[in-house]
C-alpha cells in the first residue's frame, strides 16, 4: 500500500512540474528582463550583448519617451536607446549602459519538430520571470497567412495556456535551447507567434568576447560550411533560386521514399523548378523529411538546407494516401515551399 501510494505521489508531482513550470538553463531564464516606458512595465527583452544589446518587440517601444530595463537581479537601468531595428519582423535593438547583464550566449537554428513541448519564459511585470512549460510548437508560417503580422517572412507558430504578458520574452525548444523572440503586437489576430533568431542574428552587432562571456552564437544541430572562406547565403529566397539538388527521408513507415519521391516528380511545380534527387544528404541543397504524429493519421515535414543553416517551411497534414506517396502531403509541401520562393527580400 505504501509502495502505491508513493507512486501516485511522484506522478502527481511529475504532472504538476510537466503542465507548469521547469528551470531551463540559467544563463537563458537569467538573460531575460524587463522592458519599462516611462516607469510602466510594458513587457519582456532579452540580453543578447555584453555591451547591453537587448532585443525586444519593436512595437513596446517604438513611441516610448522614455526606456527603461529591469534586470534578473532585480537592478533598473534607465535611458536605453533603439540602436537598429526591423519594421517588418517587429524587432527592436536596445543598448543601455548597464553592468553585470547575463547574457544569452547560444541561439540555436534548429527548427522544433511540430507538436512537441517548448518553453516561454518573459517577465512583462517586472515581479518574476514566468517560465511557462505548457506551450507546444506548431511550425512555421509565412506571415502573409496570418492578419495584421505583415508580409515577406517567416513567424514560428505555438499554442499556450498562459495568458500573461509573453510579448518580448524567449522562445526555447524542449531542449532548452532558444530560438526566437514573442513578437505579437495588439493588430495581430493570432497572438502566438514569434520571431526566429535565424531572421534576425544581423542585428546583433558583432563584439569582441572576453573570457567569461561569449558572445559567439552557439548553432546547433546545423553544420555550417568547412570551408571558412566560402559566403553562406541566409536569404530563403537565395536557397531555393540556386538549390538544384534535394534529398527526401521519411521516418515513418507509413510512407516510403521512393514513392514519396515519384508523388514529388509527379508534382508540375516540382518539376517546373527543375531539382534532382540525391542520396548525398550533407551535400544536398534541400532536405525534405517527413514524420507521423503518434496515434494519428497527421504527418509532420521540415524543408531544410543544412549547407546554408537555414530552414524553408515546415508544417502537417491530416491524410489517410500515405500508401500512394502522400499526394495531399505532397501538395502541402509544394504549397509552402511556393509561398517562400514567392517572397522578395
Amino acid at each position: 500500500m505504501n509502495k502505491i501510494l508513493v507512486l501516485i505521489i511522484a506522478v502527481c508531482g511529475f504532472c504538476q512540474l510537466s503542465n507548469a513550470q521547469i528551470t531551463p538553463a540559467p544563463s537563458s531564464a537569467d538573460a531575460v528582463i524587463t522592458v519599462y516606458d516611462n516607469d510602466k512595465a510594458v513587457g519582456s527583452g532579452v540580453v543578447v550583448g555584453a555591451d547591453g544589446y537587448i532585443l525586444t518587440a519593436l512595437h513596446l517601444v517604438k513611441t516610448a519617451d522614455r526606456i527603461s530595463i529591469k534586470s534578473s537581479s532585480g537592478e533598473i537601468y534607465d535611458d536605453a536607446k533603439i540602436v537598429r531595428k526591423d519594421e517588418r519582423r517587429n524587432i527592436a535593438l536596445l543598448q543601455v549602459i548597464a553592468g553585470g547583464l547575463k547574457v544569452l550566449t547560444t541561439r540555436s537554428a534548429e527548427e522544433p519538430a511540430v507538436g512537441t513541448e517548448i518553453t516561454i519564459i518573459s517577465n512583462g511585470s517586472g515581479d518574476k520571470n514566468t517560465i511557462a512549460k505548457s506551450a507546444i510548437f506548431n511550425g512555421n508560417l509565412l506571415a502573409d497567412n496570418i492578419a495584421g503580422a505583415g508580409t515577406g517572412y517567416r513567424l514560428f507558430l505555438f499554442e499556450t495556456k498562459f495568458t500573461d504578458n509573453q510579448i518580448g520574452g524567449l522562445l526555447l525548444d524542449g531542449k532548452n535551447r532558444p530560438i526566437g523572440i514573442v513578437t505579437a503586437n495588439p493588430e495581430v489576430k493570432l497572438q502566438n507567434i514569434a520571431v526566429p533568431f535565424s531572421s534576425i542574428s544581423g542585428l546583433i552587432p558583432t563584439v569582441k568576447a572576453d573570457a567569461n562571456e561569449a558572445q559567439t552564437t552557439a548553432v546547433t544541430a546545423v553544420k555550417q560550411p568547412e570551408t571558412p572562406t566560402k559566403k553562406v547565403r541566409q536569404s530563403v529566397a537565395d536557397v531555393l533560386r540556386t538549390a538544384e539538388t534535394v534529398y527526401v527521408k521519411s521516418h515513418t513507415g507509413f510512407i516510403k521514399d521512393p514513392a514519396f519521391i515519384a508523388e514529388l516528380m509527379k508534382n508540375t511545380d516540382f518539376a517546373e523548378w527543375g531539382w534532382s534527387f540525391t542520396n548525398d544528404k550533407e551535400n544536398a541543397d534541400l532536405i525534405i523529411e517527413v514524420d507521423r504524429l503518434a496515434l494519428v493519421i497527421k504527418f509532420t515535414f521540415k524543408v531544410y538546407s543544412i549547407k546554408h543553416g537555414i530552414i524553408i517551411a515546415s508544417g502537417n497534414k491530416h491524410t489517410n494516401d500515405f500508401d500512394f506517396g502522400s499526394p495531399d502531403l505532397v501538395r502541402e509541401i509544394i504549397k509552402r515551399i511556393k509561398l517562400q520562393k514567392a517572397i522578395v527580400r
